[in-house]
């Protein structure tokens, strides 16, 4: 795109109406107060229009258009907008500001939209914050080795290598996105702060420079807390909001990322990305806008891509442009710099021997494999460091006792330090109120000053005397100042200071509430999938070790939503003889919703999973010889390490709804054929798929672009480019012919070339029901009919055949 094209873009961005006059002077018109008409004049010269010019005369020959300009349009800011200022006078300079108020400014200046700290402005920014946790982190950060997916690629420092790369994508065209995956508590927020420091150094060094570099633009959690609703549009507003030195609109932003004049970072968002309305959509929508190439990083849990469904398939669509980078835990190495950071206050340098303290938790981190296994997590070795080593007491075995000790450390210097006052609050008693904080930090994704402080009141009811009033505010006041806690300094919402230890205290108080309200327990069940690696998990079954049988019989016994039972299924999967209730049938499986379950060295012998819906379910270790899989959904459903001979009599009937598996060493098959093969291999039947043909598979994945698998609208409109991105199935037509007869036969209209919007009515419900029910009306019939290339055939099992 031309830089006087990217003007044009950037002044109707803006809300103004644009005409070019000649000699590449741009006027903007827009409204203003009283029937006034704002104007900006802008004069696009580029390197290319002054070659061959005489300078002095080039200089002349602006001062006439300045003045030309100035007197016709009174009030209208002028600029010029230049490539380079090399050439040009300082007297040029001075004279055009003096006389005419010209700006003379090159792209990054006239483009960029600075952040409000930037400015010299004392104003609470989630972005400072960030800039002030890099400064900190690139003192004392522990380097974060690294596997890129689909690759033999790995490196000792993501933030190094993908800094790098992020330069090199600027000198290609293609859109380009990037994740960084890790479980909870391996580092993800602080590679990320890391990362952003080093871009946003480069971004001021590069426009000091006056050279045009991609503004990183950091949406976090603070900015979400600060939206009118949990939505990716409500994020962005939030951020202009907070964060800009002046009011801007989301048509600008988009633009700025669209255009590669911003660079787009999320962190901490996982719960938009999973239940926020539109954030794939969105994405989706910078990356297939029209002449954008936009670069976009994602930092989320691991466990997102097994639990939304959403996120697997928008991965799976844009493969060729996305790189997943995954975050390796510590090895021996890593906990040793740490070690040092922490216990001796620098790093280690060549030739330094470890002191006796380093030396110390070192030994005692590797004296089991228990407690290598936690060292090998940045908050598990933290934690290792500052309630074990320093105390030099017996570590706990598991990710439970760890961090019992160091919530119980915690308290305990509350009280050391004279904040609470034991004879009055109880050890026991603060808990459990921290507890019930955990769980209402749970629901409602943080607390406001105003929750804190109802709920400090409450926890005068948990006192062991009677308290004066004097007391009685000291305790309250005392209490909202608990070390747990960190409040945002953009909204003020409070959340517990890491994620793992809130769902910590959450899974105690859900434990408890399990014996004493088991509708409570239903409930806090089914508010929403809870990702696998969850703490939630460890703690709840180490709890009720002992209620097998009556986690059994909580879906009949109290209302469980879809995800209430998939949470409850991944639960019992995880306690030891659990899987003798699942193959007992005490708890029924058929047609549950179990994506994203991982059910790990389990016997799952003849257990029952027909019509589950198994996307991304991974089956790891397990014996399912007999097992049944008849409907079952199979999209990237995984069989892992399944033993010789522990699958032979399962039986999968159909495969109606089969689209991809995973197995042996992580290999994909989508290819019906090859899946056949697959399973005449591992169960000893032969069972011929008479699922979707490969033309209807490919109209599916067509609408599927705008249509939910529940049959939920997904979106109205979508460029070209996005809807033919993706798989191919073998023996298909491909997506693009596939468009192209849904257009003729009146299922997709087309607007200016490029979007493609789906139809309206009658169409869009015979859409609808192909892509829930895969059945055929007669227009869809008659379209898969012209694509189909095998003779006769059905599409659909127990389909009639074609005319």
């Amino acid at each position: 795109m031309s830089l006087i094209d990217q003007t044009k873009g950037f002044l109707k961005v803006l809300g103004a109406e644009v005409y070019e006059r000649e000699n590449n002077l741009l006027i903007a018109e827009r409204p203003g107060l009283a029937g006034e008409t704002e104007r900006t004049c802008v004069w696009v010269l580029t390197q290319q229009a002054r070659q061959g010019r005489n300078q002095l005369a080039l200089e002349d020959e602006y001062f006439r258009r300045f003045k030309g300009i100035a007197s016709k349009y009174p009030g209208a800011r002028l600029h010029l907008l230049l490539e380079t200022m090399e050439g040009f006078s300082t007297d040029f300079r001075t004279e055009a500001s003096r006389r005419y108020r010209v700006r003379i400014q090159v792209p990054v200046q006239f483009f960029d939209l600075p952040f409000a700290w930037e400015e010299g402005r004392s104003v609470p920014s989630a972005t400072l914050d960030l800039v002030k946790e890099a400064e900190r982190y690139g003192r004392n950060r522990v380097p974060q080795s690294y596997t890129q997916d689909d690759t033999d690629q790995s490196g000792r420092d993501l933030v190094t290598d993908l800094f790098a790369e992020i330069n090199s994508s600027l000198r290609k065209p293609e859109s380009r996105l990037w994740f960084v995956v890790a479980p909870a508590g391996h580092g993800k927020s602080v590679c990320f702060s890391a990362l952003f420091g080093n871009l946003h150094r480069q971004f001021i060094e590069r426009k000091r420079a006056q050279s045009l570099y991609p503004r990183p633009l950091p949406m976090l959690a603070a900015h979400l807390r600060e939206s009118a609703g949990p939505n990716v549009m409500g994020l962005v507003d939030a951020f202009m909001r907070t964060e800009f030195a002046v009011p801007a609109t989301r048509e600008f932003f988009n633009w700025m990322i669209d255009n590669r004049l911003g660079l787009l970072m999320f962190d901490g968002l996982d719960e938009l990305i999973t239940r926020g309305p539109g954030f794939l959509d969105y994405l989706e929508d910078r990356i297939t806008a029209p002449n954008s190439s936009p670069l976009i990083l994602i930092s989320v849990r691991d466990s997102l891509f097994q639990s939304s469904e959403e996120l697997a398939n928008f991965v799976d669509y844009y493969r060729p442009i996305i790189n997943v980078y995954t975050i390796k835990p510590w090895d021996r190495p890593a906990r040793r710099v740490h070690a040092w950071l922490h216990l001796e206050g620098r790093l280690p340098r060549n030739g330094d021997q470890d002191t006796p303290t380093v030396a110390h938790f070192l030994r005692a981190c590797e004296s089991n494999q228990a407690l290598q296994r936690l060292a090998s997590t940045p908050f598990y070795a933290d934690l290792l460091v500052r309630t074990v080593a320093d105390q030099g007491s017996a570590a706990p075995p598991d990710e439970v006792g760890l961090i019992d000790v160091a919530i119980e450390s915690m308290c305990r210097r509350e009280y050391e330090k004279g904040t609470l006052k034991e004879d009055i609050l109880p050890l026991g008693s603060f808990r459990e109120w921290l507890e019930e904080l955990a769980a209402l930090s749970q629901e409602a994704s943080g607390l406001s000053v105003d929750d804190l402080h109802e709920l400090a009141d409450l926890a005068t009811i948990f006192v062991a005397r009677e308290l004066g009033e004097d007391e009685r505010r000291e305790l309250v006041k005392q209490i909202t100042m608990a070390p747990f806690l960190t409040q945002s300094g953009t909204s003020g919402r409070l959340q517990l200071t890491h994620e793992i230890l809130a769902e910590f205290l959450a899974g105690r108080r859900f434990a408890a509430e399990f014996t004493h309200s088991p509708t409570r327990f239903a409930s806090r069940l089914s508010q929403r999938p809870w990702p696998f690696d969850s703490m939630l998990f460890p703690v709840l079954a180490q709890a009720l070790v002992n209620d097998l049988d009556r986690l059994s019989v909580v879906p009949t016994a109290e209302p469980l939503s879809q995800e209430g039972l998939r949470n409850l299924v991944q639960l019992i999967a995880l306690i030891p003889g659990g899987d003798a209730a699942l193959r007992t049938g005490r708890l029924s499986l058929d047609g549950a919703h179990l994506f994203g379950v991982r059910f790990v060295s389990l016997n799952l012998e003849a257990v029952s999973f027909r019509s589950c819906d198994l996307s991304n379910t991974v089956f790891d270790k397990c014996k399912l010889r007999g097992a049944h899989f008849e409907g079952a959904v199979l999209r990237n459903t995984a069989f892992l390490d399944i033993p010789e001979q522990d699958l032979v009599g399962a039986t999968f009937g159909e495969c109606e709804h089969f689209e991809s598996i995973v197995v042996g060493e992580r290999k994909r098959v989508e290819d019906p054929r090859a899946f056949e093969e697959w399973l005449e291999a591992t169960t000893g039947r032969r069972e011929p798929i008479v699922g979707p043909c490969p033309t209807a598979r490919q109209v599916l994945f067509l609408f599927r672009k705008f249509i939910q698998v529940d049959g939920q609208p997904r979106r109205d409109s979508l460029d070209r480019r996005g809807v033919l991105r993706g798989r191919q199935e073998p023996g298909a037509p491909s997506t693009g012919d596939c468009l192209d007869a849904a257009i003729d036969f009146g299922y997709f209209q087309t607007r200016d070339f490029s979007q493609v919007r789906r139809a309206a009515g009658p169409g869009y419900g015979e859409m609808v029901t192909f892509v829930k029910s895969q059945s055929l009306t007669p227009g869809l019939r008659s379209l898969i009919d012209s694509l189909c290339r095998i003779p006769g055939c059905r599409h659909l099992p127990g389909a009639a055949g074609s005319p």
